[in-house]
């Protein structure tokens, strides 16, 4: 019984020491996650059971939302916006071009397309690591003005091909 009652005190300290080394390491849960998003009046969705979040974003008359996830690893926070929607018709593989250029330049955000959707894409996947709540903000922030600043590549007329 010693033997059992050793292990069990050997496994209880590990488990300890995993959540002790998880909570100094700086990286956020789902729930610090969704926290430090609050003042932006998150909403929270949960789809297949996995949990993520959305916020309402926008420069002047451009509107769009902020998806805010944690990997199933945990180890990046993915924060993505779909600031424009392809348009019908030909597309532009110059502009489509551009936008891939763009990624070199804006890295490691970088964009896409999402095929299911039809939506342009700009994805910031962050590393979970050392993260507080102003952080998180900073980095939505950045991905916000970014999607503002290359509005000229992603916007419909000039992914339409003339």
């Amino acid at each position: 019984m010693t033997g059992i009652r050793n292990f069990a005190l050997v496994l209880a300290a590990t488990a300890s020491l995993a959540v002790l080394s998880h909570a100094q390491s700086g990286r956020l849960t789902n729930q610090q996650l969704g926290d430090s998003l609050t003042s932006y009046g998150k909403n929270t969705v949960t789809n297949n059971g996995h949990t993520y979040y959305t916020v309402n974003c926008g420069n002047g008359n451009w509107k769009s939302r902020v998806v805010v996830s944690l990997s199933p690893s945990e180890n990046v926070v993915w924060i993505t916006i779909d600031p424009s929607a392809l348009p019908d018709g030909k597309i532009s593989p110059q502009a489509l071009a551009n936008l891939l250029l763009k990624n070199e330049e804006i890295g490691p955000m970088f964009f896409s397309l999402d095929g299911s959707s039809r939506n342009v894409r700009l994805s910031y996947p962050v590393a979970n690591t050392g993260l507080t709540e102003g952080k998180v903000k900073s980095y939505v922030k950045d991905l916000v003005d970014t999607a503002v600043n290359t509005m000229p590549l992603w916007d419909p007329s000039a992914l339409s091909q003339k």
